[in-house]
């Protein structure tokens, strides 16, 4: 229940308006967000809660290696939908160069094995082109 999340350590990123974020949308009040270690980037936060320091927010990609190995669990079924994505982008001259291609299929690839993993744990962020 995320409600217990009270009674629990939040490890925080530099802007400490995700957990807030994560909170109103869950409906959840009284959680105390001034406590808990902070961090200046999602990995360690993550690094942190696989070595039991607290409780971190995480997006699905960077969080699904450690979930499918066993280092972290979802307490929780629900998450929240960032409005942003990723993107590759370059001048458009150079799209087609050879380094340019290679680089492009090659983090495609990665992310579509990213995909993979997200789609085993139940978790589905498509990856287009």
């Amino acid at each position: 229940n995320p409600e217990n999340l009270k009674h629990h350590t939040l490890l925080h990123l530099d802007q400490r308006e995700e957990w807030r974020d994560w909170l109103d949308a869950a409906g959840i009040n009284g959680v105390e967000l001034s406590k808990g270690a902070v961090f200046n980037q999602t990995s360690l936060a993550l690094d942190a809660a696989a070595v039991g320091q607290g409780v971190a927010l995480g997006r699905s990609a960077l969080a699904a290696p450690d979930l499918l190995a066993g280092r972290l669990v979802r307490p929780f079924e629900f998450s929240l939908p960032v409005a942003y994505a990723y993107y590759i982008v370059c001048p458009k001259p150079t799209a087609e160069r050879p380094k340019i291609k290679a680089f492009r299929e090659w983090l495609v690839s990665e992310a579509k094995a990213d995909e993979t993993g997200m789609k085993a744990l139940g978790i589905f962020a498509p990856v287009s082109q």
